[in-house]
């Protein structure tokens, strides 16, 4: 299981860091979308697999606009 994250700043956060990723995505051209996006689904299917799902809470959406799986699991602590 993974540690909670401690964080210093915002470089170092590991939610802002997969909330940007994630908005990345949105504005990329199909062809970079698609690899960039197979690199993430690796990284998120290893997270997914290193994480504990937290009860269903409401989670802040970023001020990304991102809604994504991985908020749940970082700040539901």
């Amino acid at each position: 299981m993974l540690p909670e994250p401690e964080v210093g700043c915002d470089c170092c956060n590991p939610i802002l860091a997969r909330d940007l990723l994630q908005a990345v995505l949105l504005w990329l051209p199909h062809g970079a979308r698609a690899d960039l996006g197979r690199v993430i689904a690796r990284l998120d299917a290893e997270f997914d697999r290193r994480s504990v799902l937290r009860p269903k809470l409401t989670i802040p959406v970023s001020f990304l606009g991102v809604e994504g799986w991985w908020r749940n699991r970082l700040l539901a602590g």
